[in-house]
């Protein structure tokens, strides 16, 4: 969790709903010259929040391949520049279980170099929640903006899609989504 997000308490404290103890500061900047910014590979309840990212292949990588029930949020990021996908999830075969994806709020430096799909969604095994909302200035000069593929068979659900924005003009589609049911 960066530093663009407030710590708070979480509960009530002094009569006050979630006090906060430190307040949002600047994002902080993430960067690989030679690679991706942020990678996980099946850590179930992984955050990604509050950062600044870059990355010169891709600025964030989630990937599964085993038991992967469980939460994932990417959100409240800043990604500045990416050369194959800016947020690149892969529920890869061998996923077993239902993942609940957040991917919220993300912004996109439209001043960053962004050649791959902005936001690239592969479920190709399990089952996968996915809330994408929220999320401005998705860009990308060479390829797409929001994809998302559920796979042969529809066990992806987007439970949220609201107030997305594509900026500008993208090379390919500006929201591509196939097989996948809304909720």
């Amino acid at each position: 969790q960066g530093e663009a997000v407030a710590l708070t308490t979480g509960t009530t404290v002094n009569g006050i709903n979630n006090a906060t103890l430190v307040a949002a500061g600047a994002q902080p900047l993430i960067g690989n010259a030679a690679g991706i910014g942020v990678t996980f590979t099946n850590r179930i309840g992984t955050t990604v929040t509050g950062l600044s990212i870059a990355g010169s292949t891709k600025a964030v990588e989630m990937t599964t391949s085993a038991a992967a029930t469980g939460s994932y949020t990417i959100s409240n990021n800043t990604i500045r520049g990416a050369g194959a996908e800016g947020i690149d999830v892969n529920l890869n075969a061998g996923t077993t279980g239902t993942v609940t994806l957040a991917i919220t709020n993300n912004a996109w430096n439209t001043a960053g170099t962004h050649t791959g799909n902005a936001i690239d969604v592969n479920r190709a095994s399990g089952a996968l929640n996915l809330n994408l909302s929220g999320n401005t200035n998705v860009l990308s000069t060479a390829a797409s903006g929001i994809v998302v593929a559920g796979g042969a068979v529809a066990s992806t659900t987007i439970t949220g899609f609201a107030g997305n924005s594509v900026h500008a003009n993208t090379a390919g589609a500006g929201i591509a989504i196939s097989n996948v049911t809304f909720d």
